[in-house]
């Protein structure tokens, strides 16, 4: 049986655009299962049923799950946002990979990106271009806020402030390294 207000919540989150990760952060940056996630899973056809009347299509990844909008084919999709995801992902590869960082500072409790580091990329010559080509109407911190953190996709520690890749994040770059 599903919990309602957990069911609530899970529709508030996935409407707004933003993944359920299995993972959420605890003060210390240490990953404890999230119980949205848990209540999704625990009901999931129930739940792919009832998005799937509104108009959804409920996609489940390894450690995450978003919606899609069921009437557009894949191969339609508004690109606009995953675009920009994908940009500001990149940059965030790229800072770490010129600052001699190896990817494991975006997942390990230990790391992170701090305040400082993204107030560095957003100064970056390279950053700014790649915000004009992308048509963002912001800088770096704020794009970076609204496409990443405000979508699950890099969530922030309690504990200091540091950011850290989610699943959906890491998916990211995993799939770039497959290729």
């Amino acid at each position: 049986m599903f919990d309602r207000e957990f069911s609530v919540e899970i529709f508030k989150t996935l409407t707004n655009g933003k993944l359920i990760n299995r993972y959420v952060l605890q003060n210390n940056g240490s990953e404890t299962e999230n119980p949205l996630y848990s209540e999704l899973l625990s009901n999931i056809e129930t739940y792919r049923q009832q998005y799937q009347m509104c108009g959804y299509e409920l996609v489940e990844r390894e450690d995450f799950v978003f919606l899609r909008d069921g009437d557009v084919s894949y191969d339609e999709l508004p690109a606009d946002n995953a675009m920009r995801i994908s940009i500001l992902l990149l940059i965030i590869g790229k800072f770490i990979n010129d600052r001699g960082y190896v990817l494991g500072k975006l997942v390990d409790a230990n790391g992170g990106l701090s305040d400082d580091d993204i107030v560095a990329i957003d100064e970056l010559e390279t950053t700014v271009e790649l915000l004009e080509k992308g048509n963002f109407k912001s800088n770096f911190a704020t794009a970076f806020t609204n496409y990443l953190v405000n979508r699950n996709i890099v969530l922030r520690k309690p504990s200091d402030g540091r950011y850290l890749l989610s699943a959906g994040g890491r998916a990211f770059f995993e799939e770039l390294r497959a290729k």
